[in-house]
Formats: C-alpha cells, sequence, structure tokens
C-alpha cells in the first residue's frame, strides 16, 4: 500500500489542465499572433475555456503564476549571484522561442571556417537540445505544483528544472531508448501538436542526446532533484584549431546528414517551413535553403503548391 500511495505521489493524473476557468472568453485577452495562427485553421476556441486553452492563448497569464516560466544567468556554478534574469509570463505557444532567444543572449558561439563561402555557427549549447528540453517542461511538467520552470544558465553548464516527477513507467538510467510518451497535461500537449511544436512519440530524450553529441557537448544528465525534473547539459570547449582538409570532409559528412535528416522531418511533417527545419536541426535557414535546393537537383525532393499553401513531397 505504501509503494501504490508513494506512486500517485510522484506522478499525478490530476487533469489540471482540462478545468473550465472561471472567466468568460470575452474577459481574456488573447495573444493574436497565436490566434490569427491556429484559430479556425487547426483549433475552434469554445465560449467556455479549459487552463490548458487560456494558458497557451492568453497574451499575459495573471491567473496561474506557477505557469510562469523563470530564466536566469549566474556568474559562476552556483545560483547565487544574478547577471540576467527575466520572467516569462505570455502565451506557453510563445515562450520557447523567447526562452531560446534569453539563452543565446547570455551563452558563446563561434564561427566554424569550412574553407567554403558560408560560415557555419556553433553555439556552447545545441538549441535542438535547448529547444526539446524547454518543450518537454512546459508540456510535461506538474501544474498542481506551485514551482516555476526554471532555466539555469551558469558559466560551463545549463539546468532545466520542471516541476514534478517522471513517470513511474520511465526508468531515469534508460530515458534515450525504448521509451513512449506519457501525457501529463493532455489539452496543453493536444495544443502543442496542432500547433506543430511537438510530436508525440516519447523520443524528445533521444533527440537531446544526439543534438549533444553532434555539437561537442558531453551527454546530457537526467535527474531527480527537489521534487523536479533537472535536464543537465555540459558547456562544448569552443575552439579554432582544425585543419582545412579536416573541416571540409567534416563540412560533407554535416551536409550529408542534413539531408538525411531534412528528408526525414519533411517525411513527417509535409507541411513544414524552412524556418522551422533551420530550428529543428540548429543552423541558419540559408544553409536549409541550400540543402533542399540539392535535394531538388537530386529529384530527391519537390513541392506541390506554392509557397504558403504547398506541401514537400520525398520522392522514392
Amino acid at each position: 500500500m505504501q509503494n501504490r500511495t508513494s506512486n500517485v505521489l510522484r506522478y499525478s493524473y490530476r487533469e489540471f489542465d482540462n478545468q473550465l476557468i472561471s472567466l468568460e472568453r470575452s474577459e481574456v485577452k488573447f495573444d493574436k499572433e497565436i490566434v490569427d495562427k491556429m484559430i479556425a485553421k487547426t483549433y475552434q476556441l469554445p465560449d467556455k475555456l479549459n487552463v490548458a486553452e487560456y494558458l497557451c492563448f492568453v497574451k499575459k497569464n495573471d491567473k496561474y503564476p506557477q505557469a510562469l516560466v523563470k530564466a536566469a544567468r549566474f556568474k559562476g556554478n552556483e545560483p547565487i549571484m544574478f547577471l540576467d534574469t527575466r520572467d516569462f509570463d505570455g502565451s506557453l505557444l510563445q515562450i520557447t522561442d523567447q526562452l531560446l532567444d534569453f539563452v543565446r543572449k547570455n551563452i558563446q558561439f563561434q564561427y566554424i571556417i569550412t574553407g567554403k563561402a558560408e560560415r557555419n555557427e556553433r553555439w556552447e549549447y545545441p538549441m535542438v537540445a535547448l529547444r526539446e528540453a524547454i518543450l518537454n517542461a512546459i508540456v510535461h511538467r506538474d501544474y498542481n505544483d506551485a514551482g516555476n520552470i526554471q532555466i539555469r544558465i551558469f558559466d560551463d553548464f545549463i539546468e532545466i528544472w520542471s516541476p514534478g516527477m517522471l513517470p513511474k513507467e520511465l526508468d531515469i538510467k534508460n530515458l534515450t531508448k525504448n521509451n513512449r510518451s506519457i501525457p501529463r497535461n493532455k489539452q496543453i500537449l493536444k495544443l502543442f501538436h496542432l500547433a506543430r511544436e511537438i510530436e508525440n512519440w516519447g523520443t524528445g530524450f533521444a533527440r537531446i542526446y544526439d543534438a549533444c553529441t553532434l555539437n561537442s557537448n558531453p551527454p546530457p544528465q537526467f535527474e531527480e532533484r527537489a521534487g523536479a525534473f533537472v535536464i543537465h547539459i555540459d558547456r562544448a570547449s569552443l575552439t579554432e584549431k582544425s585543419s582545412e582538409k579536416s573541416s571540409e570532409k567534416s563540412s560533407e559528412k554535416s551536409s550529408e546528414k542534413s539531408s538525411e535528416k531534412i528528408l526525414k522531418l519533411i517525411s513527417e511533417n509535409p507541411v513544414i517551413t524552412a524556418r522551422q527545419l533551420a530550428e529543428s536541426l540548429d543552423v541558419s535557414s540559408r544553409n536549409i535553403e541550400k540543402q533542399i535546393a540539392i535535394l531538388k537537383n537530386g529529384r530527391k525532393l519537390k513541392r506541390s503548391g506554392g509557397r504558403k499553401n504547398g506541401v514537400w513531397i520525398v520522392m522514392e
């Protein structure tokens, strides 16, 4: 009986995000950009909003303080002296990009010279991994917990703290393989899926691991501390020492892998945009356009329809 009780406390299935809010729809000030993107296209807001709809569409959340996301850059490797800090209280569907902008402002990058006209950017932390970690926190955190999601940036590492523990079915030592999606917040998950922000296959941890490997970061660490799930990513060492030949070979291999990943992402989402591809692969939009042109010339990819309403077709 004791184990059963601890499991309930460990991962609550109470659908907090499906509860109706006390405000009328006319009393809520919505984020126009998100509303224009989704309403009447992929989703229709009801007269009575639930918590998920409020948090995902509201312009400024002043009703659920635990849903605010906090980000800070600290001096050194202890959470003592703040160098920069900000609270994010807008639509949950907007917060991820805003948080990534905050991170970019507080970390370093280097230009990698490949011997070609284009220079590649390499951040201390892979943006793909950070995006996955932040999305995981927003969608799967325990909103019954009064704490906030925290993005902690230190000199040598970043940590993403998400209130609540992992589902009892998941083994924290094997999160990067043999996993499945066990949603705590089904309504929030639904809206993020409709907005094409996430997939629902339980592969996010594997993508975090792979992105760190590709960016030469040490493997990410997944931990549970003080009632929160924590993703810890150590900083990659930025160096300019590399030979032109090895850089060119690396660039060619990277280009080939990038093309394969582009085709895979397009197969999963034929309406994905070049900007979304660039964000997913952590490369520039110009790089994506170049890769797409190569794929088209090689008759591996074609476009059906216009730029706004068309779809990608992967050739067999």
